[in-house]
């Protein structure tokens, strides 16, 4: 059994009676196995006892948990409670993991987006050499606030990637060189960029590489229409102010 998930279960079942809740440890373990991504808690150790199987949990960066499918379980296992009960053991499930995994835990890819990949994306497209040696000046990219279309996370078994679309706009220095002022609003560009990670278990990342690039300069009712094409809210008209 991984430490993480072994720590979790001991944490959980200290924590439940407190709240009035009961649950069989077996009944817990599911759980915990379906927000780490699992079919069964037996898959779980199954994969983690595999030698084949280079990186397990304990060699994760940052965990991503699945609520849904940690729902669906304790609504399985745990039918004699109520909703509202089933609820409070999976918060119950959520808090221990995250408690004990020492690393970043994020519930679901729009946390990990919101929470972590928008900002460090737009870093890894801002430090990229093409940035860099360009000769414009650059603002700090602008990037969807919905998460990007990816291939699942959790049954994605040795890798998986997030890539998203943006825009940057050319600055100019002005009077204060310490505050310099943006071009004409047409000055844009549109970015791309990604991070690129290998699995550790379903539920855990760990950074292989990132990057970003410049894409191509373009007139801003392109751009949105480009945009618009890939969930990105559109640039209005005469660009961005």
């Amino acid at each position: 059994m991984p430490e993480i998930l072994r720590r979790a279960r001991h944490r959980a079942s200290k924590v439940l009676p407190t709240q009035g809740l009961s649950a069989k440890a077996s009944h817990v373990g599911e759980i915990m196995a379906a927000l780490l991504g699992y079919r069964t808690y037996a898959a779980l150790t199954q994969e983690y006892s595999d030698p084949s199987v280079r990186l397990v949990l304990e060699d994760a960066q940052v965990l991503v948990l699945n609520k849904p499918a940690g729902l669906a379980r304790a609504q399985s296992v745990l039918d004699v409670l109520n909703n509202a009960q089933q609820q409070a053991v999976v918060t119950c499930c959520i808090d221990s993991l995250t408690e004990c995994a020492d690393r970043a835990v994020f519930v679901g890819l729009d946390d990990l987006y919101d929470s972590w990949l928008r900002e460090a994306i737009a870093q890894a497209i801002y430090d990229a050499e093409e940035v860099i040696q360009s000769a414009h000046v650059f603002a700090w990219p602008q990037l969807p606030h919905e998460t990007p279309i990816t291939v699942d996370l959790w049954t994605s078994s040795q890798e998986w990637k997030i890539e998203a679309i943006g825009t940057m706009s050319e600055m100019s220095d002005g009077d204060d060189d310490n505050e310099p002022v943006r071009l004409s609003p047409t000055a844009t560009v549109a970015v791309r960029g990604g991070f690129f990670f290998q699995k550790a278990g379903r539920a855990g990342l760990v950074v292989q590489n990132c990057g970003g690039s410049l894409l191509r300069e373009l007139d801003p009712q392109v751009l949105s229409s480009q945009l618009r094409s890939r969930g990105h809210a559109p640039v209005p008209r005469g660009g961005l102010h």
